[in-house]
C-alpha cells in the first residue's frame, strides 16, 4: 500500500484530478524491466484544458509537460517512478536543475537556531540547562531556551562570545531574513560555522503542486491498469 505523503498536497491533487481520463496516446518497446522504452500518456479533463498534462516515458528521462510548470526528471524508469512513495525527497531529487525552485524552510531555520543556542548553552551552563530539562530535540520550547539563555550570567572568552552571537540569532525576528542566501550571510556576520548546517531550503508551494499532480495522475494510472487487469483474469477464470 502507497504512503499518502503529505496530506495537504496529496488531497489538492486528487481534487485537481476528478473527472480526469488517462489516455495512451504512444507506447512502443519494452526495457529489460518490461518498462516501455517511448510512452506518452495524456491525462486531461473531457472537456477543458486547465491541468491538462502529458506523461512521457523515454528510455533517460521521465517528463510532466502541458498546463503546468514542466517537470523533466533524469531517470530511466517508467510510471512507478512518477508513482513512488518519496515525493520532496527522492522524486524532487530527480528533477533536472533548470525544473527545481526552492524557497526558505523557515521550521528547519529554526532548528537550526535552537541547536545552534543549544549547543552554547549547554557547553557554559550545562546544569542550568539539565535543570530546565530542556533537550536537544525540544524545538517547541525554543521560547524557554531563551528565556533561560538570557537569565544566565555574561561570561568571558570565545566560548561566552559565541554564546552571545547563538542568542543573538536566536532573538530576532524571523522575518529578519527572507532566503537562504541572506540567512548564511547573518550567520557569517555572527561569525558562526556554517560547516555542519543542515538544508533549510524546500521546494516552492508551486512545484509541490505540480509533483504531487504528477504523481497522482501516475498512481491513478497503475491503479486502473491493476483494476483492468484483475477484470481480465476474472473473466478468463
Amino acid at each position: 500500500m502507497r504512503r499518502a505523503g503529505n496530506p495537504f498536497y496529496r488531497e489538492r491533487a486528487q481534487r485537481d484530478l476528478q473527472g480526469f481520463k488517462f489516455t495512451k496516446v504512444f507506447g512502443s518497446g519494452s526495457s529489460t524491466e518490461g518498462t516501455p522504452r517511448y510512452e506518452i500518456w495524456r491525462c486531461r479533463k473531457p472537456g477543458t484544458s486547465d491541468l491538462a498534462m502529458d506523461i512521457v516515458l523515454t528510455p533517460l528521462t521521465v517528463s510532466v509537460t502541458g498546463d503546468i510548470d514542466p517537470l523533466v526528471f533524469q531517470v530511466s524508469r517508467g510510471l512507478d517512478f512518477l508513482a513512488g512513495n518519496d515525493i520532496e525527497y527522492y522524486i524532487h531529487g530527480k528533477l533536472s536543475p533548470e525544473c527545481k525552485s526552492v524557497e526558505l524552510d523557515r521550521d528547519a531555520m529554526n532548528r537550526d537556531r535552537f541547536d545552534r543556542l543549544h549547543a552554547e548553552v549547554d557547553d557554559l551552563h550545562g546544569a542550568a540547562l539539565a535543570e530546565a530539562g530542556i533537550k536537544d530535540t525540544d524545538y517547541e520550547r525554543f521560547a524557554d531556551l531563551i528565556a533561560l539563555a538570557e537569565s544566565l550570567p555574561e561570561g568571558e572568552g570565545e566560548a561566552a562570545r559565541a554564546l552571545e552571537a547563538a542568542l543573538d540569532l536566536a532573538t530576532r525576528d524571523e522575518s529578519f531574513v527572507g532566503t537562504e542566501h541572506e540567512y548564511y550571510h547573518l550567520l557569517g556576520e555572527l561569525d558562526l560555522d556554517t560547516s555542519d548546517m543542515g538544508q533549510i531550503t524546500k521546494p516552492t508551494d508551486t512545484l509541490m503542486t505540480w509533483l504531487y499532480l504528477a504523481n497522482e495522475a501516475a498512481r491513478q494510472i497503475l491503479d486502473d491498469a491493476a483494476l483492468s487487469a484483475t477484470e481480465l483474469a476474472h473473466a478468463a477464470a
